[in-house]
């Protein structure tokens, strides 16, 4: 390894002072080692592998500008591309990029152009700059490459072979063994022999590949847990993994440090499951698996019919492995024997926004339309509603034909679009009262719990075909999905030039799962059922999918790296007329703001000191009004959303300006 100091090998290092030294300082001793030591004492001290590796991940997300000739000058422009040691996907990328023998062109190139060539993401920019991080730390950074071999084959073949296996595998966890891997579109009169080639291709399936050995989770918890220092166990007894967790206070008392220190204790932990369980690992794909199932929820008895591991027991602890991922990993809870993603409230309110877009003209939606959308049989799906309480009435009980009014409506989980909503029992279709309050009062209250696996229960199959017969003998009405309308889309709003929509992020985000979006925002980028889009953007193509029975959009994980995200951090994704898209975080207002102004940041525009007239057009343009409407006019508009973030301000407005009727 080379003696030089760190930031004269990485001279973006320099800026890495104050507040943002704190991403450096975890990494490694002393706290200043960037500044101080050469990769050569570094490595004596700390695995070097991880630290490429963290340096690579920070300068994708914060240095896609900078010319990586800049960024790693220590790299030889003639070093020959074969010698990089990059992998077969980030090899196909560099030659994709530059198509050259040595890495000159490649040096004149920055990490954000990286993100142009087809077929290439965030992975695969942090994988060509960990290759240029580990010459540049060598002493000589021609070492081992007199013996090269340079008939390396083609990565390109190899990349395909690659993610054909995994996607293969991972078919094969999802229970997709028979599933088509590759459609091929061939042109009309193709000859004869091109179209049997078309059959061969279109007829590889997962079970032409090895089948996959996931290991065992249960085995990685426990190494993951005999780690763990005398302080960790403690919060792991007490807290973490306690049948009645105790309180921070008490956790801290324990341990005779601030109440502060144990929560870093805890989510120090917490940090550690995720390194160590990430997906590839035995737990980390049981985890991704399980999360397909919850779509955001699902019944645990299922998930265990599914995953048997998840019923096997932690023996260290006594509890089972789906409390200790409960636990440990955030990405979901467990909560009176419904599994949710990221917690039940917020799949409540998921459910609550998915009977508003679901229901058709006449205001009503059937169990088994809800069902498929949610992944679950139509009989999880009923149990799942009473357990909102959203009642599923006979069809002869008396219902009221509307609930009541907007004025009458606490802020909350309930929203006004639910009035209209219906769902039916066996396939008659029945109005649907949504009580006011119930569902902020079940998701506030504690909800008895109890340790004990439950057997699993006979259920139907999940997503099941919403115009299949039900008990009973009856046939649901089968209907056309109608588009959803952008306008009457909650946290949708019009720009001059495209869209805005409101997202608070979650870890699923954070981590680069894709997520569902409402069908509003699909019709607004024009991907209608049965499509997918594809969007321009400065970090790579994005994705929006209507191919199942819910739009779904790609990871944004690039995007948030960059921003520095954290969980419940609210963004505005950015849906151009031109077919482009990006990310910016919501603008913030101070407190002592007017409320104008906290409803123009809560839109995502960022205008201080506006006038009140001109504020109030962007907000009328932002749902589709004509510029010159009233006060009272935009806040029935919006008061016709599903409870729209923008509506307690409008609300506020209104009332100051005597607006309210």
């Amino acid at each position: 390894m080379t003696a030089a100091v760190w930031v004269d090998l990485f001279p973006w290092l320099d800026d890495y002072v104050s507040d943002r030294a704190a991403q450096l300082e975890r990494l490694a001793e002393p706290s200043d080692w960037w500044l101080a030591d050469s990769p050569a004492v570094t490595a004596s001290e700390t695995d070097l592998e991880t630290i490429l590796g963290e340096l690579a991940d920070l300068f994708v997300a914060h240095h896609k500008t900078l010319a990586l000739a800049e960024a790693f000058p220590k790299v030889p422009t003639a070093f020959p591309v074969t010698a990089l040691d990059a992998g077969p996907v980030a090899t196909t990328t560099i030659q994709r990029a530059i198509n050259a023998g040595t890495v000159a062109p490649l040096l004149r190139m920055t990490a954000g152009e990286l993100f142009a060539v087809r077929g290439t993401g965030e992975e695969t920019v942090a994988e060509v700059a960990y290759a240029l991080l580990r010459i540049s730390v060598r002493a000589d950074p021609w070492q081992g490459t007199e013996s090269l071999d340079v008939d390396e084959g083609n990565p390109a073949l190899e990349q395909l072979l690659g993610d054909l296996t995994a996607f293969a595998q991972w078919r094969q966890l999802r229970g997709l063994r028979d599933r088509p891997l590759l459609t091929v579109v061939l042109d009309d009169e193709s000859p004869a022999a091109i179209q049997e080639i078309a059959t061969r291709i279109s007829a590889i399936t997962p079970e032409d590949f090895p089948d996959r050995k996931i290991g065992d989770p249960v085995a990685e918890v426990e190494r993951l847990i005999s780690t763990f220092t005398e302080a960790e166990r403690t919060v792991l007894d007490r807290r973490l993994l306690a049948r009645e967790p105790e309180t921070l206070s008490r956790v801290a008392l324990a341990l005779h440090v601030s109440k502060g220190r144990a929560s870093g204790i805890e989510s120090g932990m917490k940090r550690k499951f995720l390194a160590a369980c990430d997906f590839g690992t035995a737990a980390g794909t049981l985890l991704a698996s399980i999360r397909m199932d919850m779509r955001p929820v699902a019944r645990l008895d299922r998930l265990i019919e599914r995953h048997p591991e998840l019923a096997a027991p932690v023996s260290s602890f006594e509890v089972p492995l789906w409390f200790a991922l409960d636990r440990f990993d955030d990405i979901f809870e467990v909560t009176d024997g419904w599994a949710a993603a990221p917690n039940v409230r917020a799949a409540k309110q998921h459910t609550v926004d998915l009977l508003a877009e679901l229901a058709d003209e006449e205001g009503s939606a059937t169990t088994a339309e809800i069902a498929a959308v949610l992944g679950m049989p139509p009989e999880e799906c009923a149990a799942w509603l009473n357990w909102c309480a959203i009642p599923l009435p006979t069809e002869n009980s008396p219902v009221a034909e509307h609930g009541p009014s907007s004025d009458e409506r606490p802020g909350g989980l309930i929203e006004e679009a639910a009035d209209d909503a219906s769902v039916a029992v066996a396939g008659a279709a029945v109005p649907l009262e949504v009580p006011v309050g119930i569902l902020d009062a079940v998701a506030t209250e504690p909800i008895p719990f109890s340790l004990p696996v439950a057997q699993p229960t006979e259920v139907g199959s999940p997503g099941a075909d919403p115009g299949a017969p039900a008990k009973g003998g009856q046939t649901p009405r089968r209907r056309e999905r109608r588009p959803a309308a952008p306008e009457r889309t909650r946290g949708l709003y019009r720009t001059a030039d495209g869209w805005r929509y409101r997202l608070v992020l979650t870890l699923d985000h954070l981590r680069g799962s894709g997520f569902a979006i409402p069908g509003g925002v699909a019709t607004a980028v024009g991907c209608a059922p049965g499509t997918t889009a594809t969007l321009d953007s400065r970090l790579g193509p994005q994705t929006v999918r209507f191919t199942g029975m819910q739009p779904t959009c790609g990871t944004i994980r690039r995007f948030l790296a960059e921003l520095d995200s954290d969980p419940g951090d609210v963004v505005f994704l950015l849906f151009d007329d031109d077919g482009s898209f990006d990310i910016q975080p919501a603008p913030r207002v101070a407190r002592s703001g007017r409320p104008l102004d906290h409803a123009l940041a809560t839109i995502g525009r960022t205008t201080p000191s506006i006038s009140r007239d001109a504020g109030l057009r962007a907000l009328a343009v932002a749902i589709g009004l004509a510029e010159d409407a009233g006060p009272a006019r935009i806040l029935e508009a919006y008061g016709a959303r599903a409870h729209d973030p923008v509506l307690p301000y409008l609300q506020t407005i209104c009332a100051a300006e005597d607006h309210v009727g």
